[in-house]
């Protein structure tokens, strides 16, 4: 005995929706966006020479879009999100590679979730609320939208890259000329999205913004203040500690240029750093053997500030060569030789 029609029907739609749930993870989907009553004013495919765009308008919202980003903004509220959705392809076409280039551009359906914004323990379907501050550019998108919905006008500069500008772009406060808010909006449909941005007291958060916006910029102003004053008096301490080692290096050669000297005593040149041994003293002339002279230190090396042993490296000359008197003073240096 067979089982009746009816029960057999119902059976084959169970199976059919366990099928397509398990096929399609039962993704919520909006309609599209023409059913949602939107009105498609600006459209361009994908192609090597030119990006996906989409431009729509309904009532108080506008929708611009390319291949990666969706703004949605609330020309009453002066309020926006930044949202991405999986859009699919108006018409089926059976190249695989060509749907998929163009799967990011058709809007036919939305299926719900944003991936862009997830940090502030917002969850995967929230994004965060901007509102734009600049009012000569409020009035005139509110101008564009009435234009695109009189069937003229175009929104080819409002792209989601020139609202990202916007939240970068400073004006004379110093903030953006749209400024973050802490309130987050559902971006799970694009209805969604718009009856979030309708429920939130937009002029409040758009105060808060702004009141954070400015402290932070006094802070960081502080901060630098500070950080100016710290550098200064760094810079000023390096300065005198270098004209104190400048001093000394003086006081040293003037005693060392001065002491006497005799056949084997150590010296040294102040410019160029020669190290050697007295050979003989004529008059106000010095035969020096040249040991070598000392590699990568200033002029001075031997006269320094510092009374501690320090290791240097040095070009071997081993050579006699003679000097003025005031040429060379006594200096003390570690070598093998004698």
């Amino acid at each position: 005995m067979h089982p009746p029609t009816t029960f057999r029907a119902l059976v084959r739609f169970a199976v059919l929706v366990v099928t397509g749930c398990v096929a399609a993870g039962c993704a919520r989907m909006t309609p599209p966006l023409k059913d949602l009553g939107f009105v498609n004013h600006e459209f361009s495919p994908v192609s090597r020479t030119k990006s996906c765009r989409a431009v729509f308008t309904r009532g108080d919202t506008l929708i611009t879009a390319n291949r990666s980003k969706t703004v949605i903004y609330d020309v009453r509220s002066r309020a926006f999100v930044f949202a991405r959705y999986n859009l699919h392809p108006d018409y089926e076409v059976q190249n695989p590679r060509y749907m998929e280039s163009i799967a990011t551009c058709a809007w036919k359906e939305i299926e719900g979730g944003s991936r862009s914004e997830r940090s502030g323990g917002a969850s995967r379907e929230q994004a965060a609320m901007y509102v734009l501050r600049d009012q000569a550019v409020v009035s005139e998108i509110k101008e564009l939208v009435s234009e695109l919905q009189a069937g003229s006008g175009s929104a080819e500069v409002y792209t989601p890259k020139w609202f990202e500008q916007q939240t970068r772009d400073k004006t004379e406060d110093g903030l953006p000329r749209a400024v973050r808010t802490s309130q987050w909006v559902d971006v799970s449909t694009v209805e969604g999205a718009i009856q979030s941005m309708d429920a939130l007291d937009v002029v409040s958060a758009e105060r808060h913004a702004v009141s954070v916006g400015l402290a932070n910029i006094r802070s960081r102003d502080e901060r630098m203040r500070r950080d100016r004053i710290a550098q200064e008096r760094r810079t000023a301490e390096q300065k005198r500690q270098s004209e104190l080692a400048r001093a000394a290096r003086e006081r040293n050669w003037q005693a060392a240029v001065s002491a006497p000297i005799k056949k084997g005593e150590k010296v040294c040149t102040r410019g160029n750093n020669l190290f050697g041994f007295v050979e003989a003293v004529v008059d106000s002339r010095v035969k020096v053997y040249v040991v070598g002279s000392v590699d990568n230190k200033p002029p001075g090396f031997f006269f320094r500030a510092s009374t501690g042993s320090v290791r240097f490296t040095s070009k071997t000359i081993e050579a006699n060569r003679w000097f003025d008197r005031d040429e060379v003073g006594v200096c003390g240096f570690q070598t093998d030789l004698r």
